[in-house]
């Protein structure tokens, strides 16, 4: 992660893993992947700033009267520290961070936005053994088929879109049923097989 990049996390509270992004866009797309979400859940997207140092005159002088309070006797005025000594304290301070590259090692958030994971649309495909997937697109129904079967992608076979608008007949213990591919595709859970060589 670093300054400028966008992050996602499904945890709004819980930013320091998060995966990062160049673009906001990317992060949204990227988010379902990356997180593993369904649709429907939620996730958040954030882009990383720079944390503001802490170091500066104030701070010095601070613990300088907290040595004071602790070792000088009572009655003791501890430090006594002009306005133009801090002011020259705060331009060295900042001189020296600046030529060392002295700053907070984390990030902050900023302009966390939330966001839901759309539904799919899902399409048909078939392969030349009658097994039809519910799937994105051609690509995405072969991984479905290679996570089935385990078998590797280069044994996919032959496969073929079906038209969302084209009826499909499918015969469930003798009960046949008839809808479009869009409709078939639309009653999925999930991604998946839908039905195999029965329609």
């Amino acid at each position: 992660m670093k300054a400028g990049q966008w992050c996602i996390t499904k945890d709004e509270e819980e930013w320091m893993d998060a995966s990062a992004f160049d673009t906001k866009e990317d992060a949204i797309a990227r988010a379902p992947v990356e997180l593993a979400l369904r649709p429907g859940l939620t996730f958040w997207v954030g882009v990383a700033v720079q944390a503001p140092s802490a170091l500066n005159a104030a701070l010095v002088v601070d613990a300088l009267d907290n040595h004071a309070s602790d070792e000088a006797p009572d009655g003791s005025d501890g430090y006594d520290i002009s306005d133009e000594a801090r002011t020259e304290l705060d331009v060295l301070l900042t001189g020296w961070a600046t030529k060392h590259a002295v700053k907070p090692t984390w990030f902050d958030i900023g302009d966390v936005s939330e966001h839901v994971v759309p539904a799919e649309t899902l399409h048909l495909f078939t392969d030349d053994d009658g097994n039809t997937y519910a799937a994105r697109d051609l690509a995405h129904a072969k991984d479905l088929w290679v996570a089935d079967t385990g078998q590797p992608i280069e044994d996919a076979g032959d496969w073929r879109s079906i038209p969302d608008d084209k009826a499909v007949t499918v015969n469930d213990d003798g009960v046949k049923s008839t809808k479009t591919a869009a409709e078939w595709a639309a009653e999925m859970s999930a991604p998946g097989c839908c039905f195999s060589s029965n329609y």
